[in-house]
C-alpha cells in the first residue's frame, strides 16, 4: 500500500524488504487500519479511570467497544450520556463483560445510563456502547469509568482529583458525566463529605458515592434533589475515591456544584472569602453556609478542659437549620446537635489534649437550608479575646455588667479567688418578657462545672470557693431550642480578675499563704517584712518559683505563728 506524501513532502522510493522504511509503513498500516477497526466497532480505545470520553454511534448498528483493567473486589462504576441526536431517538445502551467475556452488567436510558458493579475476578474488562433501539438512532455520547482503588486522572477542563480538607471545590455534571476525587485518611479519622447545587432549582440531584481503599462501597446519598452528604469514621488508612454525579430520573439532570471536605486529622484550608479554621476561645466569628457547604473550624484544647459551642442564623426566619458536629483529636464524634432549627449548641469536658475539630453545617430536610450565621467557642483554660463592640472579658470588681446575647451568642468572663471566698453571680433581664431565659454556668480553675443554673427572667448562683485559682462565667439563653435573646445585667460581689495574694490561714502552728492570678508555670518572687512602709530593696525575697498549671501558689510557715503582723509582696519578673 502507498501512502501519499503529506503537502511539501518528497514522495518516498519504493521501501525495500526489511528496511527502516518497510517498518515504517506497516506502522502506518496498522494505524490505519485500527482507525478503520475502531469505526466499524471492532476496538474504540482504553477507558481511563476519572476521564471523561467521547464517542459517537452511527445508525448502521455500530457499537463502540472500550477495555479497561481492574482486580478483583475493586468496585466498578461506568455511565453513559449522549451529547447530541444525530438521526431518529438516540438511546445509550452500555454492556460490560468480564475478562472472561462474561457479560457482569448493562443498563440503557432516554439519555443515559449506569452500570455499578464489584469486580469478581482480575483482567481486562470490556464496555459496549450502542443504540438500545437497534439501528433507528444515532449520536455522540460522553463515557466515564469510575474505579476504586486507581489513580484518578481529569480531562481537562473537567473536574476532579485531590481533595483539600476544608476548601469548597466548584465542578458541574454533564449527562452521563462523573466526576472522581480522592483524598487520603488514616484508620480513626472521621469523614464528612457535602455536595450541593449552585443554580437553585437546577436539573442537577447531587448525588455522592464514598468508597474506601479497598474499593468497599462506604456510603451513598442521592436522594435529597438539591444537595447530598456522606460520613464515615474511617477504619483503615490509604486513599479514599468519592464520585459525584447526578441521580435525578434516568440520570437526566446536570448542573453545577459545590462539594467539601471535612476530616479530623488534617489541617484545614480554607477558600477565598469561606469561613473555617482556627477559632480564638471568646471572640463571636461570623459565616455563610451555602446549599452543599460544610464550614471546618478547629481548636486546641488540653485535657480536663470544659468545651462549649454555640451556632446561631443571624437573619430570623432564614431556610438556614444550624447543626454542630464536635470531633476529638483522636476522631471521635465527641457530641452533636441539630434540632433547634436557629440555633445549636455542643459541649463537652475533654477526656485527651489536641486540636479538636467543628463541622457546622444546616441540617434541614434534605440540607437545602442556606444563611448567615454567628458562632462562639467558651473554653475554660486559655485566654478570651472579647470580639468588638461584643461583652465579656475579666470582671474588674464593679457590682454590674450589661450585655446583649443574640441567638447563638455566648458572653465569657472570668475572675479570680481564693480558697473559701464567697461568689455570687447574678443574671437579669433588663427588658421583662423578653424572650431571653438568662442561664449562667460557673467553671472551676480545673474546668469543673461546679453550678449552673436558669430562669425565666433570673438565675444566680452563691457559692463558695472550695479552691484557689481562675474562675469561668458563661453567660447565655437557655430557652427551648435556644431561641431567645434580649438584654441583660450580671451582677457580682465585687468579684475580680488579675494577680492577687490570698489571706493567710492558720492551720494549728502553721501559717499558710497563697498566690493567684499567675500564668501556668511563670516565674514569681514573694517578698516579706514585718513593716509595710519599709522600702521594696530593704524587703526580704521569702520564696522563688513558679506558679502551677492553674497560675496558683501556695507556701506553708511563711512568718511566725506569734508576729503582730507581717506583710508581703509578690513580684512577677
Amino acid at each position: 500500500m502507498r501512502l501519499a506524501p503529506e503537502r511539501g513532502q518528497l514522495c518516498p522510493r519504493e521501501p525495500q524488504p526489511g528496511n527502516s522504511r518497510t517498518r515504517r509503513a506497516a506502522l502506518l498500516l496498522a494505524l490505519v487500519v485500527g482507525v478503520l477497526s475502531a469505526r466499524l466497532g471492532l476496538a474504540q480505545g482504553t477507558l481511563t479511570n476519572g476521564w471523561t470520553h467521547t464517542g459517537s454511534v452511527s445508525t448502521n448498528g455500530d457499537s463502540d467497544s472500550w477495555t479497561f483493567s481492574a482486580s478483583s473486589g475493586d468496585r466498578i462504576v461506568i455511565r453513559v450520556g449522549e451529547i447530541s441526536t444525530q438521526t431518529g431517538t438516540f438511546s445509550p445502551r452500555i454492556r460490560l463483560q468480564n475478562p472472561s467475556a462474561v457479560q457482569i452488567g448493562a443498563a440503557s436510558g432516554a439519555v443515559a445510563a449506569e452500570i455499578s458493579v464489584a469486580a469478581t475476578n482480575t483482567g481486562t474488562f470490556t464496555v459496549i456502547v450502542d443504540d438500545n433501539i437497534g439501528t433507528t438512532g444515532s449520536g455522540t455520547y460522553r463515557l466515564t469509568l469510575a474505579k476504586s482503588p486507581g489513580s484518578v486522572f481529569v480531562a481537562p477542563g473537567d473536574e476532579g482529583g485531590p481533595l483539600t480538607n476544608g476548601v469548597m471545590h466548584l465542578g458541574t455534571i454533564d449527562v452521563g458525566d462523573l466526576d472522581v476525587w480522592t483524598f487520603s485518611a488514616n484508620s480513626g479519622d472521621s469523614i464528612t463529605l457535602r455536595m450541593g447545587e449552585m443554580v437553585n432549582g437546577s436539573a442537577l440531584t447531587p448525588a455522592l458515592w464514598l468508597y474506601g481503599p479497598n474499593g468497599a462501597l462506604l456510603d451513598s446519598y442521592g436522594s435529597g434533589g438539591v444537595a447530598a452528604e456522606v460520613f464515615f469514621r474511617a477504619t483503615n488508612s490509604g486513599t479514599f475515591t468519592v464520585v459525584a454525579g447526578d441521580y435525578s430520573s434516568f440520570y437526566t439532570g446536570s448542573g453545577t456544584y459545590r462539594l467539601t471536605l471535612a476530616k479530623t486529622g488534617d489541617p484545614i484550608v480554607v477558600s477565598a472569602g469561606d469561613e473555617g479554621g482556627p477559632m480564638t476561645n471568646g471572640v463571636m466569628h461570623t459565616g455563610i453556609l451555602e446549599v452543599g457547604d460544610l464550614d471546618v473550624w478547629n481548636f486546641t484544647a488540653t485535657n480536663g478542659e470544659s468545651l462549649t459551642l454555640r451556632m446561631g442564623e443571624i437573619v430570623n426566619g432564614s431556610p438556614l437549620t444550624p447543626a454542630l458536629w464536635l470531633y476529638g483529636p483522636n476522631g471521635a464524634l465527641l457530641d452533636f446537635y441539630a434540632a433547634g432549627g436557629v440555633a445549636a449548641e455542643v459541649f463537652f469536658r475533654a477526656t485527651n489534649s489536641g486540636t479538636f475539630t467543628l463541622v457546622a453545617g444546616d441540617y434541614s430536610s434534605f440540607y437545602t437550608g442556606s444563611g448567615t450565621y454567628r458562632l462562639t467557642l467558651a473554653k475554660t483554660g486559655g485566654p478570651i479575646v472579647v470580639s468588638p463592640g461584643d461583652e465579656g472579658g475579666p470582671l474588674n470588681g464593679a457590682n454590674t455588667y450589661d450585655g446583649t446575647i443574640n441567638i447563638g451568642d455566648l458572653d465569657l468572663f472570668y475572675f479570680t479567688a481564693c480558697l473559701g471566698d464567697n461568689l455570687v453571680l447574678r443574671m437579669d433581664e433588663l427588658v421583662g418578657g423578653s424572650s431571653l431565659t438568662p442561664w449562667v454556668r460557673l467553671y472551676g480553675r480545673d474546668g469543673t462545672l461546679i453550678k449552673s443554673v436558669s430562669g425565666a427572667a433570673t438565675a444566680q448562683i452563691s457559692v463558695l470557693a472550695t479552691n484557689s485559682g481562675s474562675f469561668t462565667v458563661v453567660v447565655s439563653d437557655l430557652s427551648s431550642f435556644y431561641t431567645g435573646s434580649g438584654t441583660y445585667r450580671l451582677t457580682a460581689n465585687g468579684l475580680s480578675a488579675g494577680l492577687k495574694l490570698c489571706i493567710p490561714t492558720l492551720a494549728g502552728t502553721n501559717v499558710n499563704l497563697a498566690g493567684i492570678g499567675g500564668a501556668t508555670n511563670a516565674t514569681f518572687i514573694l517578698f516579706t517584712q514585718t513593716n509595710i512602709v519599709t522600702p521594696l530593696a530593704q524587703w526580704t525575697p521569702l520564696l522563688t518559683n513558679q506558679f502551677d498549671q492553674f497560675g496558683v501558689f501556695s507556701r506553708t510557715n511563711v512568718s511566725g505563728r506569734y508576729e503582730p503582723q507581717r506583710y508581703f509582696r509578690l513580684l512577677v519578673p
